[in-house]
């Protein structure tokens, strides 16, 4: 089984029980193998066999739950964070 990992930026939290949520909802997604969501940090970071999910799902799942992933923020040592072409590749593709 191959796992990919992604780091998606996450707002809208208020506290740790936030974070919780989300991680509640992602792990009920078939496929999810890892899960850690921080609320402090704003990130959720998902690993996940690609040939059972995708990244687009695992976006509109934290959406569901009433939260943001904002596409825009990033920092050059997490490229799918970004708007650069691995993530429109990886995610904005799958999110469309």
């Amino acid at each position: 089984m191959t796992e990919q990992t992604i780091t998606l930026p996450v707002s809208g939290m208020t506290c740790a029980n936030c974070a919780l949520n989300i991680e509640r909802g992602i792990k009920k997604l078939e496929g999810v193998q890892t899960t850690n969501v921080n609320f402090v940090a704003e990130q959720a970071v998902i690993g996940f066999d690609p040939k059972q999910l995708l990244a687009k799902d695992v976006v509109k799942n934290i959406q569901g739950s009433g939260y943001i992933v904002n596409k825009t923020r990033g920092t050059p040592s997490q490229p799918l964070l970004g708007v650069d072409s691995v993530y429109k590749t990886k995610v904005c593709s799958e999110y469309n």
